[in-house]
């Protein structure tokens, strides 16, 4: 399940994963991305907070593959990314992604939080202006 955790009125977008991706989240993932593009923004900062390991076991192979297409159409509008989790793996898995995009695009600026430093990663992700 998706979960939009706090909205900004800047170029960011902040979600949670809970659980388990389905083909839904990750279409409902795609259109807040693509709503902040539709508002004029160039780039989009993600925040992607993930609760903890047991996403990797319920999540839809399909969603997965098709997230990944995706995000190579859009690598050009990434900004700075911001992962929130507990699991040193849910890090890497979640870096491993924007290593990738970031092959193709290397504005990408990538970060990792601990989930008791999400106010933190908020203000990063942000570019440091006003929430």
């Amino acid at each position: 399940m998706i979960e939009q955790i706090k909205i900004f009125e800047t170029n960011t977008i902040a979600v949670e994963f809970d659980e388990s991706i389905t083909d839904t989240d990750v279409k409902l993932w795609q259109k807040f991305f693509e709503q902040k593009l539709d508002e004029g923004f160039h780039t989009v900062n993600v925040l992607l907070k993930i609760k903890d390991m047991s996403i990797l076991t319920h999540t839809s192979l399909k969603a997965l593959a098709d997230e990944v297409i995706w995000g190579f159409r859009y690598v050009s509008k990434f900004g700075r990314v911001a992962v929130v989790a507990e699991s040193e793996t849910l890090k890497k898995v979640a870096s491993l992604k924007v290593d990738i995009l970031h092959l193709a695009n290397k504005n990408i600026e990538e970060k990792n939080f601990k989930p008791e430093e999400l106010d933190e990663a908020f203000y990063w992700v942000n570019g440091d202006s006003s929430q």
